[in-house]
């Protein structure tokens, strides 16, 4: 089997791709598979994160003749500054490079904060990779449509999701979750300002919301929209005080403002 080094943040950071990261490394352990991933940043100050960078570049150097094939995780803004150096180290070397895009906002970077000279390093460097992993058809025609790398390049892979073997969940219950950060990107307050409504027919609903971010300010709407008491923020979630709540709720909401710029 292929030897792949795998980078991206750690694999303990809040975030999907910590959450992307993981799959993979669980398909690799349950598979044999012979993934080494290295941790390129991680919660914290300046100085702690460019510390974790330097060392990871080290480790990173002293395994890349070893390996078959670089994964590199990649969001946007500093995340691209940094895993452009990654990138450029294993294409000097001749190693494939499969780079798997994440972030939302990559399209609100690329077209309003970026510099022509970035555009073009931007597409350089995609254009370098073997592969380019998008996670839905939009990110495909919007790669395309700014001519950041060619077609053949480009892979739709959708975030998986571990599907058990047997369906444990009550549908009888009255419980909705929401799980992800809680910021105006992922649109918590949509489903507060829903539950107020749904409530008015269903006053026996519960909402619970799993997720780092402005906490406060969601429990204050919540309070503020009358519906505090049917409310509850239980913080970011992972293990079982993640698995526990999709298995005790009736379905699960997903809302996201910026999903893709075209």
């Amino acid at each position: 089997m292929p030897k792949v080094l795998m980078i991206g943040p750690s694999l303990d950071a809040m975030g999907g791709i910590s959450t992307v990261e993981n799959n993979i490394m669980k398909w690799s352990n349950r598979n044999e598979g012979s993934i080494e991933f290295i941790s390129t940043t991680a919660e914290g100050g300046k100085f702690k994160k460019l510390s974790i960078a330097l060392v990871a570049y080290m480790k990173y150097l002293s395994r890349l003749n070893a390996c078959d094939l670089v994964h590199v995780h990649m969001a946007s803004r500093g995340s691209y500054r940094r895993k452009k150096i990654f990138m450029r180290a294993a294409f000097f070397r001749n190693k494939p490079v499969l780079l798997h895009l994440h972030g939302s906002e990559f399209g609100v970077w690329f077209d309003e904060e970026c510099s022509e000279a970035e555009r073009r390093d931007i597409s350089h460097s995609f254009d370098c990779c073997s592969k380019v992993v998008v996670l839905s058809e939009e990110w495909k025609e919007f790669l395309l449509k700014r001519h950041i790398c060619s077609l053949d390049r480009i892979v739709v892979v959708h975030n998986a999701v571990d599907v058990p073997e047997v369906n444990a969940i009550d549908y009888s219950c009255n419980t909705v979750l929401f799980m992800g950060r809680l910021d105006a990107r992922k649109s918590p307050d949509l489903l507060l300002r829903a539950a107020k409504r749904v409530l008015k027919t269903h006053p026996d609903a519960r909402f619970v919301f799993g997720g780092d971010g402005d906490v406060p300010a969601y429990e204050q709407l919540a309070d503020e929209l009358g519906i505090g008491d049917r409310c509850s923020f239980i913080g970011w979630a992972k293990g079982e005080k993640k698995t526990k709540p999709f298995a005790t709720v009736a379905c699960s909401a997903f809302l996201r403002r910026m999903r893709a710029c075209l």
